[in-house]
């Protein structure tokens, strides 16, 4: 951590953090480091998570502006939809990218995994050549997205991994 302040500093950068929940949990080593550092960052720091969950108290009173990134609304994820679709993959003609989008309720991510899912399902079973979506394999892929997420906010918890080496 302090490594990457120096270097924002001597390069007029940005520091940013992707995943911050994992780094900057109560009372870690690196939790106290993060705090020195940015008590003497000459840079702007930026830090990601896509996780709602308690960061240190003191880290809280650092950050001067959160920024929240809520879900595309159904027409933003239709469009959202069609511009993941690689150029080389055709869809059936019962694909219904308006219905995808209205049903599966996903961020830009998990609609490219849910596309890249069922790409790799047709390639598999159809081979390289050709490769031509159909609704049933991308609703599957969907399902799986969603049931994917689904485990992972089990009751709402938040998991929070342990970082310290012991």
């Amino acid at each position: 951590i302090k490594h990457i302040f120096r270097e924002a500093r001597l390069c007029n950068g940005i520091v940013f953090l992707d995943e911050c929940d994992d780094i900057l949990r109560d009372n870690s080593y690196e939790s106290r480091t993060f705090l020195i550092e940015i008590e003497k960052a000459e840079c702007i720091t930026i830090m990601a998570t896509n996780k709602v969950c308690p960061l240190d108290p003191s880290i809280e009173r650092r950050i001067s502006l959160k920024v929240p990134f809520v879900y595309p609304n159904d027409t933003q994820r239709e469009e959202i939809w069609r511009a993941l679709i690689p150029p080389n993959v055709d869809l059936a003609q019962e694909v219904d990218v308006e219905l995808l989008a209205k049903k599966y309720i996903f961020s830009g991510g998990l609609i490219k995994n849910t596309i890249f899912m069922a790409i790799n399902e047709c390639i598999k079973n159809n081979g390289s050549k050709n490769v031509i979506l159909d609704m049933v394999t991308l609703k599957k892929s969907a399902a799986h997205q969603a049931e994917t997420i689904f485990d992972q906010n089990i009751k709402g918890m938040v998991y929070i991994p342990d970082t310290d080496v012991k």
